[in-house]
């Protein structure tokens, strides 16, 4: 009796004249185990690629302008503040100035602005 190759995992047994039998190999052994077993390889897989797409985006740069386009903080924070912003922090990062503070309402907010123009690229209300 020998095994013949017929597939990923699954053999076929074949008699000493030549007949074969039933696949057998390890996704055959028993109808519930060889779905689990195909389960269990796809998972990993399944799961890698729900885990690229659910990784938050990178934020883009708010200007491509260099920097001596660029306003001063003084500039930037007083228009921001003529468009009805409290603030209570701000750092530049990257190619943006996030500013922290409250809106008009007193709502709290995370701003993204354009450092060469003062437009707010994003709005995050906390």
């Amino acid at each position: 009796m020998t095994d013949v190759m017929v597939g990923l995992f699954q053999t076929v047994d074949t008699g000493p004249d030549g007949e074969t039998g039933q696949p057998s190999g390890p996704l055959n052994a028993e109808p519930g185990v060889a779905v689990m077993r195909r389960i269990l390889i796809c998972m990993p897989l399944l799961l890698a690629g729900a885990a690229v797409h659910a990784a938050p985006p990178t934020p883009s740069p708010c200007t491509d302008a260099p920097r001596a386009q660029w306003l001063s903080d003084e500039q930037l924070l007083s228009e921001v503040k003529r468009m009805g912003y409290k603030l209570k922090r701000y750092e530049q990062e990257r190619q943006c100035v996030e500013v922290e503070g409250w809106d008009r309402n007193g709502q709290r907010v995370a701003l993204r602005v354009d450092p060469a123009t003062a437009r707010i690229v994003q709005t995050t209300f906390k």
